[in-house]
């Protein structure tokens, strides 16, 4: 989904993507290395970020999304990734990981000023 939003002088676009697979905690659990150390989906996303972390253990996979989350965030613009009942708040000067409700799977919304 994309939209452009209009409020006075500020104008965004607004990109979010998801999907209704079985979240990140889920699919991080695969991978023997993260299975233990995944106590809540917030704490699943904030690992998800960080390069080369995959259900596979295959160091030519995970570089996407922390790739995306790094620009955003050097950007200067604000990036929100939810999953199962986690959600993530990006923004360069603030950081927020949680619990929330939403929707089974995994939504990643990004901020654009225009």
């Amino acid at each position: 989904m994309v939209q452009f939003y209009e409020s006075g002088s500020r104008r965004s676009i607004v990109c979010a993507v998801g999907d209704g697979g079985i979240g990140i905690r889920a699919s991080l659990a695969h991978n023997p290395e993260y299975a233990r150390n995944l106590p809540y989906d917030w704490k699943a996303i904030e690992l998800a970020i960080q390069e080369r972390t995959t259900r596979t253990g295959n160091p030519m996979r995970g570089v996407g999304l922390p790739t995306v989350a790094a620009d955003m965030i050097l950007q200067g613009r604000q990036l929100i990734i939810h999953s199962g009942i986690g959600n993530l708040y990006m923004r360069p000067d603030f950081q927020s990981a949680q619990r929330t409700r939403l929707f089974p799977g995994t939504v990643a919304v990004a901020t654009i000023p225009c």
